[in-house]
């Protein structure tokens, strides 16, 4: 067999003299080190000039928020808040009722096993357990109960806020304590209804929308969610009560602190001071007396995500700016007449998810949300205003006015506008009584209705007064106590 050719190949072709290969080996580090020194000045100086063009617009728009609203930076805005009258503060009250309310308050009726027995009409009355609960509940918090429904005489309050460096960890304890106060106060008036103590009732009403009220003028959106939490569980109490009993006592005096409670510009309290209080977090932040991981998010601890945020700080003047102007924005459109809030903040565009907005599009609260609550919450207020009114007539005249005219001027100086449409709110007479509704922010309403159950959709609001003759109607078949039905469950 014949062997393969033998090829003569010059090897020095492929050969490379070892100074000649370091040579390559230096060049291409060099490469690296240039590359690598362009691009590191290059980030600096895009980062000096993001800073700078960051600052000039921040100093602007500090400038113009002085000239349009002097009071509106943090410090000057807790200065120039309002203050309850000397020993009439109700938010001094809420505490001292927490101390005295038992520690278990709540946590049985909270129980699911309880829901259909609550669940009932408002002329309906409670089941004889769902009483007996609420007397053994309110026994073991009597004081806390008489010291809340002193509240009726004091009708504003104010809490000292004192930010933390992380904005976001500013505890308000006592303004979500408001919460608990209310419940205590809402059974109250249960029994009080029950036991026939018309006056007692009265002023557990009454103590209900101060407690509510005792938030005040609170700079920020959470206070003022309790806040309308708690008047809409007024509004219901209300509504409860004048279902159960007809002849309901100190209507007058209600119907003025609803009135005047209803026009209160919550939705400006909190967005005004979400604004401050956004402004100071991003100093804090850009300052060092507040760490992202602290205000945003654990991981910020990572070693990548400091990277990420080291590329993000010379930014942080321009999202700060960003972040003033957009909150500006909502503070002018809460200013606005209420009615045309809802197609103004529809405009207030969402922030852009870019790098350079990284803690405007974290951090932005939903005042969207909050701003369809405040506008139900006015529709409940502004119905239930009507509603007094109207009960005040029936108990005057022996009938239902004939329309919401009729009540003006003598129980009301003119109907109340829908907050959705500006126009009267809506009145429906009905074989069993009268319905006061708004339509809702889809402007369709259906709340002229007596009996039918509000759906999980439902947006409109309504205030519901029945006949007297089918008020405190009997209560629903008894159920199996809920003790008893865990024990069918356990054999």
């Amino acid at each position: 067999m014949a062997e393969p050719p033998v090829y003569d190949v010059d090897r020095s072709f492929f050969e490379v003299s070892r100074p000649s290969r370091w040579r390559w080996v230096r060049r291409i580090g060099v490469s690296i080190a240039v590359s690598l020194v362009g691009y590191g000045g290059c980030t600096l100086v895009d980062r000096s000039l993001a800073r700078r063009d960051g600052e000039r617009a921040l100093t602007a728009a500090h400038t113009q928020l002085d000239e349009q609203d002097p009071n509106w930076s943090w410090d000057r805005l807790v200065a120039t808040r309002q203050n309850a009258p000397e020993g009439k503060n109700s938010a001094e009250l809420i505490p001292k009722i927490k101390k005295l309310t038992h520690a278990e308050w709540g946590k049985e009726l909270a129980k699911g096993t309880w829901k259909s027995r609550l669940d009932v009409q408002p002329n309906v009355r409670y089941s004889p357990s769902i009483l007996k609960e609420v007397r053994r509940e309110l026994a073991t918090s009597a004081d806390a109960a008489a010291l809340a429904r002193s509240l009726k005489d004091y009708p504003s309050g104010h809490r000292e806020i004192v930010l933390k460096p992380n904005v976001l960890d500013t505890v308000l304890q006592d303004t979500q304590d408001t919460r608990q106060t209310a419940d205590v106060l809402r059974w109250d008036v249960v029994l009080a209804t029950e036991d026939g103590d018309r006056s007692r009732a009265a002023d557990d009403l009454l103590a209900l929308l101060n407690a509510s009220r005792s938030v005040g003028d609170e700079p920020f959106l959470v206070s003022q969610l309790v806040r309308m939490a708690v008047r809409a569980i007024t509004v219901k109490s209300v509504e409860w009560h004048l279902a159960q009993t007809a002849d309901a006592v100190k209507l007058k005096e209600l119907q003025a602190a609803f009135t005047e409670d209803a026009e209160e510009p919550i939705l400006l309290y909190g967005v005004r001071g979400e604004r401050a209080a956004f402004d100071r977090l991003f100093e804090n932040l850009d300052s060092g007396a507040a760490t992202p991981a602290q205000a945003i998010d654990r991981s910020f601890q990572d070693t990548w995500a400091q990277l990420g945020w080291w590329h993000y700080r010379s930014n942080l003047p321009a999202d700060r700016a960003y972040t003033l102007s957009w909150l500006t924005q909502c503070v002018e459109f809460a200013r606005r007449p209420i009615s045309e809030q809802p197609a103004l903040f529809a405009t207030i565009p969402v922030p852009p998810n870019e790098p350079t907005r990284m803690l405007s599009r974290l951090l932005l609260p939903a005042v969207d949300r909050v701003a369809h609550a405040h506008w139900r919450g006015v529709a409940e207020a502004r119905c239930a205003v009507v509603g007094i009114a109207c009960e005040r007539f029936r108990q005057q005249h022996k009938r239902w006015p004939t329309a919401l005219a009729e009540l003006v001027p003598a129980y009301l100086p003119a109907v109340p506008l829908d907050p959705y449409t500006a126009e009267p709110l809506r009145f429906t007479k009905l074989e069993q009584g009268v319905v006061i509704h708004s339509v809702g922010k889809d402007l369709r309403g259906d709340g002229g209705t007596l009996n039918a159950p509000p759906s999980p959709t439902t947006t409109y609001s309504r205030f519901r007064l029945w006949n007297p003759e089918h008020r405190h109607q009997p209560p629903l078949p008894e159920e199996p106590a809920p003790e008893q039905e865990q024990q069918n469950d356990n054999p």
